[in-house]
C-alpha cells in the first residue's frame, strides 16, 4: 500500500507502532529539552571524574524523557597521553524502549574533536547535552571542563561554538561561545570570541551555526565589533555573507568627492587588524541573521 494515515478509531489506522508515533510526533516539537534555565544542565564540581546532570524533561524524536532527581555520570579514565573530548547525551534506543543518559567517548589527540553523534531516522538517536574536556590523567572534572550544548524543544534556542579562520594562517583565541535562534530555515544569533589575535595577512572568516544558503556575490549578514580592553578602543564592521562564508568588511580610505557617491570596501584582513590591535588580544562579537541551506 503506497498511502498510509493514522491514528483513527477504525480501519487500518487503529494500530500505531512506536516508529509511526515517532515519525508523527517529532513534527509537533523538535528534539530538545523542554525548558530554559537549568533544565538537564550538565556541570562539573571537581568532586571526582564525573559530571552531574540536573533534573528536567526533554523530547527526543517524539518520545518523552523525564529526570526527577539529579544524576551523576561517570567519565572514563584517560591515560592516553593526550586530552580527550566526550559528550553527554540522551540516547534514544527504540530496541530497548528507553531514553537514558549516556557518555559518547571521544578519541584522544593533541587537538581533540568532539565525537560524532548517532542520529538515525527510526533507530538510535543521540541528543547532545554537553561536551566534557578530559585531560590526560584527569582525576576530576571541573566546571570549566564542561561546555553546554543543549538545544530546546521548541527548536528555537541553541548553543554553538564560534570559530575564526583566515585565508592564510588561522587566528588564535582563548575561548568562544554563541547562541542562536532557529525559526524554520531562518537563523539569528550572536557569537563571541575572546582572546583573539591574528598574525596572518589573509582575510578573516567567521563561522555560523548552520551552513547558509549559497548567495551570489555579497549579502548583508550582520554586524561585527572588535573591542580591546587594553587600549579601550572599539571598532565596528558590517558582516557580509560571501557565498557561504561570513566575512567582515571595511571601507577603503579612498572616497569620491561627491557626497552621493558610493564608498569602496574591502574584506577585513590580518594586516588591517594591526590598526585595531595595537597591544595584546581583543574580543570579537558578531550578530547574524540568514537563511540556512
Amino acid at each position: 500500500m503506497a498511502q498510509n494515515s493514522w491514528p483513527f478509531v477504525g480501519g487500518g489506522g487503529t494500530a500505531v507502532n512506536e516508529d509511526q508515533w515517532s515519525i508523527m510526533a517529532r513534527f509537533w516539537a523538535q528534539s530538545g529539552v523542554t525548558d530554559y534555565a537549568n533544565t538537564l544542565e550538565v556541570y562539573g564540581d571537581s568532586s571526582g571524574r564525573q559530571v552531574k546532570v540536573k533534573t528536567g524533561r526533554a523530547c527526543v524524536r517524539g518520545h518523552w524523557y523525564e529526570n526527577t532527581a539529579e544524576e551523576t555520570v561517570a567519565i572514563a579514565a584517560n591515560a592516553s597521553g593526550n586530552p580527550r573530548i566526550d559528550r553527554i547525551v540522551l540516547r534514544l534506543d527504540p530496541s530497548a524502549n528507553s531514553i537514558v543518559l549516556a557518555v559518547v567517548q571521544g578519541t584522544p589527540a593533541g587537538s581533540p574533536s568532539a565525537p560524532a553523534l548517532t542520529q538515525t531516522d527510526v533507530g538510535t538517536y543521540e541528543l547532545t547535552l554537553a561536551r566534557v574536556a578530559v585531560a590526560n590523567g584527569a582525576s576530576t572534572i571541573a566546571a570549566g571542563d564542561v561546555t553546554d550544548e543543549r538545544t530546546y524543544v521548541d527548536g528555537v534556542y541553541g548553543n554553538w561554538t564560534p570559530v575564526a579562520t583566515g585565508s592564510g594562517a588561522n587566528p588564535t583565541a582563548n575561548s568562544s561561545t554563541g547562541r542562536y535562534v532557529k525559526n524554520g530555515k531562518q537563523r539569528s544569533g550572536w557569537g563571541r570570541i575572546v582572546g583573539f589575535t591574528y598574525g596572518g595577512a589573509g582575510t578573516i572568516r567567521l563561522s555560523l551555526p548552520d551552513t547558509p544558503k549559497t548567495t551570489s556575490g555579497s549579502t548583508r549578514l550582520g554586524i561585527m565589533q572588535i573591542h580591546s580592553s587594553v587600549t579601550g578602543t572599539l571598532a565596528m564592521f558590517q558582516l557580509e555573507l560571501n557565498g557561504t562564508v561570513a566575512q567582515p568588511i571595511r571601507q577603503t580610505h579612498g572616497m569620491a568627492e561627491d557626497g552621493d557617491s558610493l564608498v569602496a570596501f574591502k574584506y577585513l584582513t590580518g594586516s588591517d587588524m594591526s590598526t585595531f590591535i595595537t597591544s595584546g588580544t581583543v574580543t570579537i562579537e558578531y550578530s547574524f541573521d540568514y537563511e540556512a541551506a
